[in-house]
């Protein structure tokens, strides 16, 4: 990958970055999306949490569609 190809990408992932922080700023001054499961013994995760990342794996598929997302709350699974 050249120079410029990883710079764009960079560009890219910053702007998908500010998006998805935008979008749980939005959501947690709303109080929207605070209901929390347990995926685990003391691992917690809330709609939030999951949209947040769902957003960010929609963003990044329309730039990159050929690269895998790994995620905390959706793993490595495809988009």
């Amino acid at each position: 990958m050249t120079a410029d190809a990883l710079t764009a990408r960079l560009a890219t992932l910053h702007d998908v970055a500010s998006k998805v922080a935008a979008f749980r700023l939005e959501r947690f001054h709303g109080r929207d999306g605070w209901f929390v499961e347990t995926k685990g013994p003391a691992d917690y995760v809330s709609a939030v949490d999951r949209d947040a990342e769902t957003l960010a794996r929609r963003l990044l598929a329309f730039d990159f569609p050929d690269d895998l997302v790994v995620g905390e709350e959706q793993g490595g699974r495809d988009r």
